[in-house]
């Protein structure tokens, strides 16, 4: 069984809602030294498809990216492209540079999002999943209860009546 997550997950947000003509550069780094970032987004991440947006820089330069050009779309479509807990964004650097940017009209609820060392995604993943493991042999084992009492019910039904 893993032990307690002693890694930092750093997270990093827009305004919610987030203003129109945003154009915010900030480093987004690893504590320890981490040579690798895995990156996940809240599921309510939201935006403009396409005209409202992060990406992710290899430097304060603004040359590079890492992963997609832009990581858009509204919460509800389904045409949306957030990394996932599920399906996050690997990054082979402990830092980089998040860019969100917003056109001058509609907006949405914004980003959110968090990064970790591949260790430490692997251990809250290790943790949820022995958490859920967990929670379905309790409910298994809840269920065998029930039939069980539903057995007792009806045979107290049939010599009782």
């Amino acid at each position: 069984e893993a032990g307690p997550i002693k890694a930092k997950v750093v997270s990093q947000e827009s305004a919610h809602p987030y203003p129109n003509s945003a154009n915010d550069l900030n480093a987004l780094e690893l504590p320890d030294g981490a040579k690798k970032m895995v990156v996940w987004f809240d599921p309510k991440s939201s935006t403009e498809q396409n005209y409202d947006f992060v990406r992710f820089y290899k430097g304060e330069d603004r040359g590079e990216y890492w992963g997609n050009e832009k990581y858009t779309g509204r919460a509800t479509e389904g045409s949306k492209n957030w990394p996932t807990f599920a399906q996050p964004l690997e990054i082979d650097a402990g830092k980089c540079w998040v860019h969100f940017f917003s056109d001058g009209s509609n907006n949405d609820w914004g980003y959110a999002l968090n990064a970790a060392s591949p260790e430490v995604y692997k251990q809250i993943t290790d943790a949820s999943k022995s958490s859920r493991e967990a929670l379905e042999a309790k409910v298994e084992s809840r269920e065998a209860e029930l039939k069980e009492w539903s057995k007792v019910q009806s045979f107290w039904r049939l010599t009782h009546m």
